[in-house]
């Protein structure tokens, strides 16, 4: 590999590194917020006062779930078209 090549390799894996900083980052957030409304339900002293703090982590958990979903659709899409695609056809002259 060549100097040029090894620079590029080192800025696209630190690029994957602060990517994935940023996804333990996010996730953390996540968990912690999640903690909070769960704490918060804990305090109810009825189902009235807690239902809104329930719908809201159900809702904000059926979008991680889909988001999740889509990423993994994303993906195995991608590899069943390069499994299953026709082969080119090369033409001999």
């Amino acid at each position: 590999m060549t100097r040029t090549n090894w620079k590029q390799r080192a800025t696209d894996l630190e690029r994957q590194l602060l990517a994935k900083e940023q996804q333990i980052t996010y996730l953390i957030q996540t968990i912690r917020a999640m903690d909070d409304k769960i704490f918060s339900m804990g305090q109810c002293t009825s189902w009235e006062t807690m239902r809104p703090r329930f719908l809201q982590l159900h809702d904000e958990m059926t979008a991680r779930k889909v988001a999740e979903s889509n990423r993994i659709s994303d993906i195995v899409t991608k590899e069943l078209r390069a499994t299953y695609s026709p082969p080119a056809i090369e033409h001999k002259k």
